[in-house]
């Protein structure tokens, strides 16, 4: 299972306003369930951890890729300088790391 977590546990930096952004992009967020669906189908789970700083996104399957509801929320968090997003292919995967406005900026740059 991918996924991308966003590190919010830099100095200075508040945790952002999740599910006001999650209702502002129209996607159905279940708090029990950790399950969020977009208005285009996607679905995927969603873990929040404002206390420890932590946002994280998976694939609902092992083996399937980041859906594009994932991106479209990630695109839609602040971005403050520090905080850092970890790329994962599954739960045994180091992964990269890098911050994520330079993450944000590598996503909506055309090749």
């Amino acid at each position: 299972m991918a996924s991308i977590t966003v590190n919010y546990t830099v100095d200075g930096v508040e945790w952002p306003s999740v599910l006001s952004i999650l209702d502002g992009l129209s996607i159905d967020y279940d708090e029990d369930e950790g399950l969020a669906s977009a208005p285009n189908g996607d679905r995927f789970n969603l873990a929040l951890y404002p206390r420890a700083g932590y946002l994280r996104c998976d694939s609902i399957d092992d083996g399937d890729d980041l859906c594009e509801a994932i991106f479209v929320l990630i695109l839609n968090l602040p971005a403050p300088k520090g905080v850092r997003v970890i790329i994962q292919e599954d739960d045994f995967d180091e992964g990269i790391s890098m911050e994520l406005s330079d993450f944000i900026e590598s996503i909506t740059t055309e090749a």
